[in-house]
């Protein structure tokens, strides 16, 4: 009887020791499948998104993507059309994979814009698609402009129609 209630409790505590190591992955990563939202530096600054918003088109073979800080007082992403701070313009290929920065066509680009009115495009890195449906963009960025112009992370964009 004791032998029985002995080999539960093991059982119960291996199961426990399962489920803490199996919700625990993930949470340092910062590959596509991590849990790091985007952030990094813009025109020098701290940068975190706090979201951002996609136009997907059938006839546009490219994404129109737009990554607004947390330093936005909106509270719709589709309700911006440029941001008045510091952001992240992007022009991402409307297919799933894994692509490297600077991207080879060049209507294509992840560019630092500066809340002064100047910008940066990237010259190194990797965007990853990881979906695209009829609500959002999901992805992973790893761009770098220079010293003062870098993002990591991952992504949700909302899929915004447009006007």
């Amino acid at each position: 009887m004791n032998l029985k209630r002995t080999f539960e409790a093991a059982a119960l505590a291996l199961l426990g020791l399962s489920m803490i190591t199996l919700f625990s992955c993930g949470e340092d990563e910062d590959a596509a499948g991590g849990s790091i939202s985007l952030q990094g530096k813009v025109n020098g600054n701290d940068w975190s998104m706090r979201f951002g918003k996609a136009e997907v088109e059938d006839v546009d073979p490219k994404i129109s993507s737009l990554f607004i800080s947390t330093q936005t007082s909106a509270n719709n992403p589709c309700d911006i059309v440029f941001p008045g701070n510091d952001y992240i313009a992007a022009r991402l290929p409307k297919e799933v994979g894994t692509f490297t920065l600077p991207f080879p066509i060049s209507s294509e680009s992840v560019t630092f814009r500066f809340a002064e009115g100047g910008f940066l495009v990237s010259t190194g890195g990797t965007v990853e698609i990881t979906a695209i449906n009829g609500d959002v963009v999901t992805g992973f960025i790893d761009a770098v402009g220079d010293a003062d112009n870098f993002i990591r992370g991952n992504f949700v964009l909302q899929v915004c129609e447009e006007d």
